[in-house]
């Protein structure tokens, strides 16, 4: 039995990681009995329709779960969340409060508890009498004169799964900031009792909201509530990185580099369309419009001019600004030092590298750099090839055997050091970064190190690389992520098709361009040498940290300025 219930499970999760939220339910809804009644495969279910946008039936299977013998305070807590969106306040916080009894440490389960009181406030004083008195808030301090405290909340634990210690802004604190960091501790505690001061205004806002948003806005709290559960230190603002929880009133300023992160994390990657009239859209206005937020600033001059178009408010377009992005590669350290092992040079070294935070194969273009690599390995003499990244967990199975037992191909898979990152970057000629979305920090680094970068005409590449002057860009793949039938959003994206853990190069169409272009450098090295020259010198010119930090800097100084008064 066991056997026949991991081989279709293992073909669901597949589908589930490739986003394939009807597939996945349909391939569920096709197993036999006694499964359909089986705890893996109704949690699997449950999570596949609510993410897909199922409510109804997502609510039916939660139900369901939650009814089981073995469920538990995780599943009370999916169960409030989903009654919540399906427009049943009360029933979602009895769900959360059952769940919050059984296990006090589930922040979603507060954070539904308080959203169903914004949109039901009858319920306050069963909310109070759970949460308990509200803890001392956190002082407000005024600025203090040529050095700017900053409060950093990355380390918190709901910030985790989204942001975290990044080098664009450890660089943005970098040599020449006037900042004083205040990093939040990944162990403060967690005080849901701190959202009960919001409540007034966020009952205020919920009166405000048309009945039809009402549930877009329950969502929008349980996502952005966890944020005023924690100490933040006291400071003169809040930095808020790629997403901007933001509700506890305290001055606070937002960093994005793409608009796909602008709603996060109701709406994020890989599938994101943004309206102007959408639900999210309307609320994202409110908060980023409201006087905490103080300025909104990126290093991507298409985000700047999508975001005033996607808000169309003119209040957050003056307190929007645009910054060229530099990085103080000296300041990033990453933990561990085990040793790259030794390369021996060749003629032509290839370089593909991959985040170290979680798997980005597909998404950086694994599948095309090997299928692109062993094409021209049997072309093009004393060719090689760096993989610095994990295996994938699963799929391209053809292509990761093939390049494994190629002797020309060396996987990297240890965390490294800065430092030895940059002696991969040394080793290499040619740096491969065939994504489906911007990877900033990677680009910048492989111009600073004078490679010949290849990579995809992806959204903001053009801030970076000027094709055959700088590097290659190589068309197509932004056409091949962008959803069609969508011509009235702002922006849309969907990358699931090089999600998908089982496919090949994703378009071969693309594929051919991308092997292409790596010839033409190939076999052009007077154009590949200026390349890489002009590389290394516009980088060295337009991406430095210490200009980057002291911008920063300038823009928060602008920001505090136009505060009146104190936030309360």
């Amino acid at each position: 039995m066991r056997s026949s219930v991991i081989a279709p499970f293992a073909l669901i999760d597949r589908l589930v990681q490739a986003q394939r939220w009807d597939a996945a339910v349909a391939a569920l809804d096709a197993l036999p009995e006694p499964l359909p009644t089986d705890g893996a495969a109704l949690r699997r279910r449950r999570m596949a329709l609510a993410i897909g946008g199922r409510v109804a039936e997502a609510l039916e299977t939660a139900e369901r779960v939650a009814a089981l013998p073995g469920s538990d305070a995780a599943d009370l807590q999916h169960l409030a969340h989903i009654r919540l969106r399906a427009g049943r306040p009360e029933a979602a916080f009895e769900a959360a409060e059952r769940a919050i009894r059984q296990d006090p440490s589930l922040v979603r389960a507060f954070a539904v508890a308080i959203a169903a009181t914004v949109l039901a406030p009858a319920l306050l004083p069963r909310l109070r009498d759970l949460l308990g008195p509200a803890p001392d808030q956190d002082p407000t301090a005024l600025p203090t004169a040529g050095h700017i405290r900053v409060a950093i909340p990355w380390r918190l634990p709901f910030y985790r799964p989204y942001s975290g210690p990044h080098p664009v802004i450890t660089s943005a604190l970098g040599q020449g900031s006037r900042v004083g960091a205040r990093w939040a501790d990944l162990a403060a505690a967690l005080e849901p009792a701190r959202a009960l001061a919001l409540l007034p205004d966020l009952i205020a806002w919920a009166e405000r909201v048309e009945p039809a948003r009402r549930a877009a806005l329950a969502d929008f709290l349980v996502h952005r509530l966890p944020g005023a559960f924690f100490a933040v230190p006291a400071a003169d603002l809040t930095f808020h990185h790629t997403v901007p929880f933001a509700l506890d009133g305290r001055p606070w300023i937002f960093h994005l580099e793409h608009p796909n992160m602008v709603a996060a994390p109701m709406a994020t990657y890989p599938t994101v369309t943004l309206r102007t009239g959408d639900a999210q859209t309307v609320l994202l206005r409110e908060r980023l419009g409201d006087p905490s937020c103080l300025g909104v600033f990126t290093h991507i001059r298409e985000t700047r001019r999508r975001l005033g178009r996607l808000l169309d408010d003119s209040a957050v377009a003056t307190k929007t600004a645009y910054i060229r992005l530099g990085i103080d590669l000296e300041s990033f350290r990453l933990s561990g030092r085990p040793k790259a092992p030794a390369v021996r040079r060749a003629v032509t070294t290839l370089l593909f590298t991959n985040s170290l935070a979680r798997d980005n194969f597909h998404a950086r273009g694994g599948p095309d750099v090997l299928a692109a690599f062993l094409h021209l390995a049997g072309r093009h003499d004393g060719l090689r090839l760096l993989m610095r990244s994990d295996l994938p967990a699963a799929g391209a199975e053809g292509l990761i055997g093939r390049s494994r037992r190629h002797p020309a191909v060396t996987w990297i898979r240890e965390r490294l050091s800065d430092g030895e990152i940059d002696a991969l970057y040394r080793e290499a000629d040619l740096f491969l970064l065939p994504s489906g979305l911007l990877h900033a920090v990677s680009i910048v680094r492989a111009l600073r190190g004078g490679l010949a970068l290849v990579a995809s005409d992806v959204y903001g590449v053009d801030e970076f690389i000027r094709h055959r002057v700088n590097g290659w860009v190589v068309p197509g793949r932004r056409a091949s992520v962008t959803p069609r039938g969508v011509e009235d959003a702002v922006y849309a994206e969907d990358c699931r098709s090089l999600l998908d853990p089982t496919a090949e190069p994703a378009d071969p169409a693309f594929q051919r361009r991308f092997r292409a272009a790596i010839a033409r450098l190939l076999d052009d090295p007077r154009l590949t040498g200026t390349i890489r020259r002009n590389a290394r010198q516009g980088a060295a010119r337009d991406h430095q940290g210490r200009r980057w930090a002291a911008e920063v800097s300038d823009f928060m100084e602008r920001a505090l300025g136009s505060r009146t008064e104190p936030s309360r």
